[in-house]
């Protein structure tokens, strides 16, 4: 496959320069596809429609494989992720691509979509399915990086109507997501925050702020009550921490970001009855028995416009 996007090196975009003998799936020379994660298909999560749980995820996707490419001076480990698309050429395994001719006009438009791979899918997922966000709920953002960003859009308030860069999303879409009540994004960088507020967060919060009683602040703004859903995309121990504390009863704080592998999380007993605490692997927007494919291409066609074409 070639590759056309910039992105991260867990995503990638590109078109396929050859197809395989024991491929099964419809790819043609040509193609343009997405990449995403590696996943076996045959243990009870990939079965039951859960990739991202996959019992072979860490040793497909984070150790590669040998001899993926021959050089000269050897055989070259390849697919982290399960596509390695850092390379301008990946060989890829048919479970980590989506073919998205038909719905994608040019390159620059398969560019734009790249992200689907890995940060838009984990944060999208994160609100609609593992949180199951409603319109009654409040949501806190902690982190606006791409997976953060990727669940404010999806949680957005249902009066936005947003002007992302190159992007309209307007409120008859939003509604279709969840258009949450409140959705409060928290980050250390100005211009994330202010890109969090034209995907539709009703309230951002400067932690750069030596000021910032962050429990307090999403309190007030939530009426006392703190935040029904927590999402943490940071694996900072201190948000980490706050998020526990204004999290509203019977809420959910979600874990995406990785902590220090030496930090551990204490929780009274008594909290951890008030509060569900979740782990998070929601790369997979789709639940069980679904199609990871058709998801994707309906997220592709019913809630990313192109500026003009609505």
């Amino acid at each position: 496959m070639r590759r056309v996007d910039e992105g991260s090196f867990t995503t990638g975009a590109g078109y396929v320069k050859a197809v395989g003998s024991k491929v099964t799936k419809k790819f043609e020379v040509g193609d343009p596809v997405l990449l995403s994660f590696d996943h076996c298909t045959k243990c009870t999560q990939c079965r039951t429609g859960h990739p991202a749980y996959c019992d072979l995820f860490n040793p497909l996707n984070l150790g590669g494989e040998a001899a993926t490419f021959k050089g000269a001076d050897g055989d070259v480990t390849g697919q982290f992720f399960g596509q390695s698309s850092f390379a301008s050429l990946s060989a890829v395994k048919q479970t980590s691509l989506v073919n998205v001719k038909g719905l994608i006009k040019d390159e620059d438009e398969l560019k734009l979509f790249a992200p689907m791979g890995c940060g838009f899918q984990t944060g999208a997922g994160t609100v609609v399915n593992l949180a199951a966000a409603t319109s009654e709920d409040s949501v806190v953002v902690l982190g606006l990086g791409g997976v953060g960003s990727a669940a404010i859009l999806v949680g957005q308030h249902s009066n936005s109507r947003c002007y992302g860069k190159g992007l309209l999303i307007d409120r008859r879409q939003a509604a279709k997501i969840v258009g949450c009540q409140k959705v409060i994004g928290v980050d250390r960088v100005k211009s994330r925050l202010e890109l969090a507020k034209t995907l539709g967060a009703t309230d951002c919060l400067d932690t750069s702020s030596a000021d910032l009683n962050i429990v307090e602040e999403v309190k007030k703004l939530t009426g006392g009550e703190g935040s029904r859903i927590v999402i943490d995309t940071t694996g900072v121990p201190a948000l980490i921490e706050a998020g526990l504390e204004f999290a509203a009863s019977r809420g959910k704080l979600i874990f995406i970001g990785v902590p220090p592998s030496d930090y551990s999380l204490s929780v009274h007993v008594l909290t951890a009855i008030k509060v569900r605490l979740l782990s998070v692997s929601a790369r997979s927007l789709a639940k069980a028995g679904g199609d990871r494919v058709s998801v994707r291409t309906e997220l592709l066609t019913s809630i990313i416009h192109r500026r003009g074409d609505s």
